[in-house]
């Protein structure tokens, strides 16, 4: 294997690790709030009212960027070190992008 061909199949792992946007937001939530609990089939959030589409938490735990863990009371939802990292490049690319438009720091 050559080296263009490990870079194309590293690229290709980056891409498919990457979440949609609804996997963003819930990943975002996961690093603010701590987890998502199980309430009547129900994945949630303290203190929001709307639920989280399955599909998108079976999305996030098929990539390792979220993992369950199954306490006495409930089932949980927490970040994975490599979902943090996926999180922060993110936000590290959207204020990149933003201070080139020149958003950033303007009042």
């Amino acid at each position: 294997m050559n080296s263009t061909e490990l870079v194309m199949r590293e690229m290709d792992m980056t891409r498919s690790l990457a979440p949609s946007p609804g996997g963003r937001r819930v990943l975002g939530l996961l690093q603010e709030k701590g987890c998502a609990y199980q309430v009547r089939g129900a994945w949630r959030f303290r203190g929001l009212r709307s639920q989280v589409q399955r599909s998108t938490i079976d999305a996030l735990l098929a990539n390792g960027l979220a993992e369950r863990v199954e306490t006495d009371r409930c089932s949980e939802i927490h970040i994975t070190p490599a979902g943090r990292e996926v999180r922060s490049e993110r936000e590290g690319a959207t204020a990149r992008s933003c201070s080139r438009n020149g958003a950033a720091g303007s009042v």
